[in-house]
């Protein structure tokens, strides 16, 4: 038998032996996890995960969802609030169909994206909520422009009008929320999801 450089440090020195048991071990586990990596159905487990990708991203969106309509319920409470941008004014850095989320602030300055409540001459609301640059801050208000105007908003705005200052753009999530608006939408985008999910789970535990 071969005397190896392991066998003469044992016989030399005690204290080897148990560091040498211990890589021995390692070594033995080691072993033994490539063994049964080796056997692993990788083909079957593959296909299962492949098969599972759709019903997981759903969840996501599902989840995605949930939060979106939490933050939406409770944003007067929470300060935040979330718009669908639709038109061209802001380009490039707010393109058609963004999501925006505001948030009230202590003070307002020469450019901030703002969302603002659009009143009429006499200081009648409109119903519109408009996100524009502000360009200038005045004694009687904020002089607002969108990035791709040629020309500022005609309207000085008050504080009392401005819902928020732009924190965060979600490019082309605006759509999702105008559609969702909509019956079809809604059926398609959240009741049609939501029953696919349920239906494939009641289907898992009772398997």
């Amino acid at each position: 038998m071969k005397y190896s450089t392991s066998d003469y440090l044992i016989d030399s020195f005690w204290a080897f032996e148990p560091i040498f048991n211990i890589i021995k071990f390692i070594r033995r586990k080691i072993k033994l996890i490539f063994l049964n990596l080796l056997e692993i159905d990788y083909a079957f487990y593959t296909l299962r995960i492949l098969q599972n990708i759709p019903e997981a991203l759903l969840i996501v969106y599902l989840g995605f969802l949930a939060v979106f309509s939490l933050i939406k319920f409770t944003e007067s409470a929470n300060g935040v609030r979330i718009y669908p941008i639709v038109t061209s004014s802001m380009q490039p850095e707010i393109t058609p169909g963004s999501l925006v989320f505001s948030s009230t602030a202590m003070a307002y300055n020469k450019g901030d994206i703002i969302s603002y409540s659009e009143e009429t001459k006499y200081g009648v609301p409109t119903g519109k909520i408009l996100t524009h640059r502000i360009i200038e801050k005045t004694e009687n208000g904020y002089i607002t422009k969108g990035d791709a105007n040629s020309d500022s908003d005609p309207q000085v705005i008050g504080k009392p009008q401005i819902r928020g200052k732009v924190l965060i753009v979600l490019p082309l999530l605006g759509y999702l929320e105008i559609l969702i608006k909509t019956i079809p939408g809604f059926l398609v985008l959240v009741v049609a999801p939501t029953v696919f999910v349920v239906v494939s789970q009641l289907k898992d535990l009772k398997n």
